[in-house]
């Protein structure tokens, strides 16, 4: 009986991830060819590569101008035509407009940023938040970034003058979280001069390659929604949550409260939320705020910081560039009276 159990079983999974793998035969469009259970992400789930280099490859592996591919198990189409990629983009984004990433606005409200939202509801609050992005707007907050940045040539002068060997993506991601807390979650950090400031620590571990569960949240957050769906599991963890919205809350009712006034992402909000009103369908709540506060986190200090990093890099192996470069900073330093 216990034979005969597991033999159904085995058949049914089989089954079940034949049909899953010959999504895109059963469709008539032309795939790659997908591994169990990995799909077409082998490489990425072993760690060997990252995603922006595998989706690169499967990119090579065609000639097609829409190829079928398996995000473990989900089915996905890679545009690999510029003009359809445009269309889709433009003349076609009403049929497009989601991302097709994890959002659980109900019990889990810190998943509904403005980057996972679907439809109308992603719509509705884009509304919202394009006036706070205006050239004005983010003008404003470049005193808080300038802030930051006399700090950071303050702490490399003295690296400089005693002749250090340092690591500077180190330096430049620590650079940029202080940015990050003081432009976005409103609150001076010091994580430039002390490795183990508290808002590191408390971020650190989101990016930790080695945790286990951060792993399950990334995977289920961009590549399989339905596992973090069905087994309930939070696209951050509770402690990293915990950390937002007590930051975000304090700071937005200090702000509504009219005790502490700054040119930042946290201002910002205040004010739409000041001018929502008791309009409940334009206030936004504490735990959307911190969302899309987070959001600016996720997506801007890793990025940042690579970007950063990898410019570094490259001047540092083309002298020549670097040399017109300096020339061009000094002229506009010396043009302004040293003032960006």
């Amino acid at each position: 009986m216990i034979l005969y159990t597991i033999g159904l079983i085995a058949a049914f999974v089989f089954v079940a991830l034949k049909y899953i793998y010959t999504y895109w035969d059963r469709h008539g469009l032309p795939n790659i060819k997908p591994e169990i259970p990995y799909g077409n992400l082998r490489m990425l789930a072993k760690k060997k590569e990252s995603i922006n280099v595998v989706i690169n490859n499967l990119y090579d592996q065609s000639n097609e101008r829409l190829v079928g591919v398996y995000l473990f198990f989900r089915p996905a189409i890679l545009v690999r035509d510029a003009h359809l990629a445009k269309r889709i983009m433009v003349n076609d984004f009403q049929y497009f407009h989601d991302r097709g990433i994890y959002c659980n606005e109900h019990s889990d409200p810190m998943s509904a940023n403005l980057f996972a939202l679907p439809g109308q509801r992603w719509k509705n609050l884009r509304a919202k938040f394009t006036p706070t992005f205006t050239s004005g707007q983010l003008r404003n907050m470049l005193p808080t970034f300038l802030k930051e940045g006399t700090k950071l040539q303050l702490y490399l002068e003295k690296l400089a003058n005693e002749h250090q060997i340092v690591d500077m993506r180190d330096i430049v991601s620590r650079y940029v979280l202080d940015v990050v807390a003081s432009v976005f979650f409103g609150f001076e950090a010091s994580c430039l001069h002390n490795p183990d400031d508290a808002f590191r620590v408390a971020l650190r571990d989101l990016n930790n390659p080695e945790n286990f569960m951060n792993n399950i949240r990334s995977a289920g957050v961009f590549l399989c929604p339905g596992l973090l769906k069905y087994t309930g599991i939070s696209a951050l963890s509770p402690p990293m949550k915990k950390f937002t919205m007590d930051v975000i809350s304090s700071h937005l009712h200090q702000r509504e409260a009219g005790q502490v006034t700054r040119k930042d992402f946290i201002q910002m909000l205040t004010d739409l939320r000041r001018k929502a009103g008791n309009n409940a369908e334009e206030m936004l709540t504490d735990a959307q705020c911190a969302a899309n506060v987070f959001l600016f986190y996720g997506a801007g200090a890793d990025t940042s910081t690579g970007a950063i990093s990898f410019t570094l890099h490259e001047l540092t192996h083309n002298a020549e560039v670097m040399a017109k470069l300096q020339q061009e900073v000094d002229e506009m330093v010396e043009r302004y009276n040293g003032e960006i």
